[in-house]
């Protein structure tokens, strides 16, 4: 709302500018001179403002201020052409491609022995990355590459470069670029990626060739890596190879995410390279998270013979349009994320790799009535399809082994204030106390600090509860309930510091069973939060192998990302491709992939478990049991293809 009056500030001191500038042809030249320096430190004061505003994400702040300087002439402005260039940059951020391109035109027409050419080249690129143009991505970075200097753009275009060679340009493609291209280093760097596409589509002879052709000590440093991988695969025989699709969001809102799962995939190849026949290759389709290029990635894999399986997508929507496109094209595909129910009788081809939200809720209710023998329990849940779908599960499961659901709350939105829901489940334990409370006082840890919502004793224990004619004062915020045995509470992520910090308020003393988003070390670790879940049960769909000491856990060190949803995408990515590689036989066809894959053992990967049961095919039938004790998770227990193992709870 204030944005308007912040901007006719800035209008006034351009105006100021130019009014300065006027009044200087009727002073002494000193007068001018000193007139000027002002002015030049009245601009620097205002570039440095839209620095600010665009290091904060405010990008419409930050355009503003840089459309304002790109409009005075260079003697008013020394930092034009770097406000040229973030004015780009701005509107880039906000979206706008047609305008960066246009102020990008500009630049070229305006400063061509500009000294920000290279950072204007590679935001061309970074354009056409997201809007799916790979060609002109590869060339703006190529130029930008040629004409910088710095060592710290040089690495951040090699990366860029690195992630446009899986699969993403075709080789009539790169032939083009690389017939227009006479920078000797951008020529190695395009053979290079020529290579790798002449291997991805079983071309091993072609490959070798464009590497012997290639001159190779032109070649950067940080390329010889990978020009020595591929020297070694076009030793094989091209019969030898077989081919995986990749489908994943390499651009957009899940770019991250798909970064993270395609760099567990590479590390899974690399690992399998000297042990595993035949070898195996990848290609790579970047789907941007949209659902029609989702469909037109699956059927252009599927077209090429050498392809024998498909891996992807990532998000739901995504990866409902793929198994409806591949029901008909008899490729196998792997979905290693969803967690939809039902996903997997699209089509006979499909293998859910993650349990669906029907059988955690299940899992979660084995454990509770077989292992901790529970008999009364309650729920309290989203009020969503996932809220639904888990409890669904866990009420069906409840039911079939006997045990009596006393209760289910639904809550909508962020779990702010669930003082209706939990009221609620003590109204109902204090039915079922019958007049003989548990009156022994706990300790109940509750983060004060936390001002999201305000509670009052008052606010959530009456003072008397009416039964009929007769009146006690028994319930009171002091009386420990425990007549109901279990209360599962399956959350979102992001929601563990609501729910936890409210549940201690009502000191109702069940078992707490959870889902996988209450896998959580960093959240549960705080000391307001820990403490109100001590003991409770989680089942999760993985297990974090930067806490394991196995060998391939070491070998996924380079895993250990800054955000926890990447790390494990990554640990996904490794574990689908490996157990993949498993299934695929001396002579693997895409019916014998899916005939191995149906009768396939159960598998332990670094950080997942893969079984597969009849109820309902297809589907992955595994879990792991966690209880939060003291600050740790231990394992006490796990669920491979729909039977419960159990193991015995020891103190941490």
């Amino acid at each position: 709302m204030f944005l308007p009056l912040r901007l006719s500030y800035i209008s006034v001191f351009i105006l100021v500018l130019s009014a300065g500038e006027m009044s200087a042809q009727f002073l002494p030249s000193a007068d001018v001179s000193r007139i000027r320096r002002i002015q030049e430190s009245r601009t620097r004061r205002l570039f440095e403002k839209g620095i600010e505003h665009y290091d904060a994400g405010r990008y419409y702040s930050a355009l503003y201020v840089f459309r304002q300087l790109t409009a005075l002439h260079a003697d008013k402005n020394s930092q034009l052409t770097a406000s040229y260039l973030m004015t780009m940059k701005s509107y880039t951020q906000l979206e706008k491609m047609p305008d960066a391109l246009d102020v990008g035109r500009k630049f070229l027409a305006k400063f061509p022995t500009s000294s920000y050419l290279p950072d204007v080249y590679e935001c061309f690129g970074d354009i056409f990355v997201k809007e799916g143009h790979y060609r002109s991505a590869v060339h703006g970075y190529l130029k930008a590459r040629s004409g910088t200097h710095r060592e710290t753009m040089t690495s951040r275009l090699d990366e860029k470069l690195e992630h446009l060679m899986d699969g993403l340009l075709q080789k009539e493609e790169i032939g083009e670029l690389i017939a227009l291209e006479l920078d000797s280093t951008s020529r190695s760097i395009l053979m290079l990626m020529l290579a790798k596409r002449l291997l991805a589509v079983g071309d091993p002879d072609a490959a070798a060739l464009t590497l012997f052709r290639m001159e190779s000590t032109s070649l950067p440093p940080d390329y010889r890596e990978i020009y020595e991988t591929l020297r070694r695969s076009t030793y094989r025989a091209a019969r030898e190879s077989v081919t995986v699709g990749v489908v994943l969001p390499l651009s957009g809102y899940d770019e991250t995410l798909g970064r993270a799962f395609l760099k567990g995939i590479r590390s899974a190849v690399d690992s399998l390279h000297e042990r595993q026949y035949p070898e195996i290759v990848i290609e790579v389709m970047d789907n941007g998270g949209d659902n029609l290029r989702t469909i037109s990635c699956v059927k252009i894999l599927a077209s090429n013979p050498n392809v024998i399986a498909i891996v992807g997508p990532l998000s739901l929507v995504n990866s409902v349009a793929a198994a409806s496109a591949v029901d008909p094209l008899g490729v196998p595909l792997f979905v290693p994320v969803s967690t939809q129910v039902g996903l997997s009788q699209v089509s006979d081809n499909v293998f859910q790799m993650n349990p669906d939200l029907l059988k955690q809720g299940r899992y979660a209710a084995e454990y509770a009535v077989s292992s901790l023998g529970s008999d009364r329990l309650a729920v309290v849940a989203p009020a969503d399809r996932f809220g639904k779908e888990l409890s669904d599960g866990f009420i069906q499961r409840a039911d079939e082994l006997g045990a009596e659901i006393v209760s289910v709350e639904w809550y909508s939105g962020a779990p702010v204030d669930l003082s209706e829901q939990f009221e609620s489940l003590r109204k109902v334990a204090f039915q079922f106390a019958a007049y003989h409370p548990d009156t022994s006082n706990v300790e109940v840890e509750f983060d004060t600090s936390d001002n999201t919502f305000d509670v009052s004793e008052g606010d959530f224990f009456p003072e008397e509860i009416t039964f009929g004619e007769r009146t006690t004062p028994l319930d009171s915020s002091q009386i420990v309930l425990s007549s109901i045995d279990g209360i599962y509470l399956p959350i979102h992520s992001g929601d563990i510091n609501y729910v936890a910090s409210q549940f201690s308020l009502y000191n109702l003393d069940a078992q707490l069973l959870g889902n996988t988003n209450w896998y959580d070390p960093e959240e549960l670790r705080q000391e307001m939060i820990g403490p109100n879940v001590n003991g409770m049960i989680i089942l999760t769909d993985y297990l974090n192998p930067f806490d394991q000491t196995t060998g391939d856990a070491a070998a996924l060190s380079d895993f250990r990302m800054e955000r926890r949803g990447e790390s494990r995408m990554a640990v996904f990515g490794y574990d689908v491709m490996v157990f993949l590689a498993g299934q695929l036989g001396e002579q693997p066809t895409r019916p014998i992939l899916l005939s191995n894959v149906r009768r396939a053992k159960p598998f332990r990967g670094v950080g997942k478990l893969f079984s597969f049961s009849d109820n309902p095919y297809r589907v992955n039938s595994s879990v792991f049991v966690l209880e939060y004790r003291k600050g740790k998770f231990l394992k006490v227990g796990e669920v491979i293809s729909d039977s419960l193992l159990s193991y015995t709870r020891q103190s941490p």
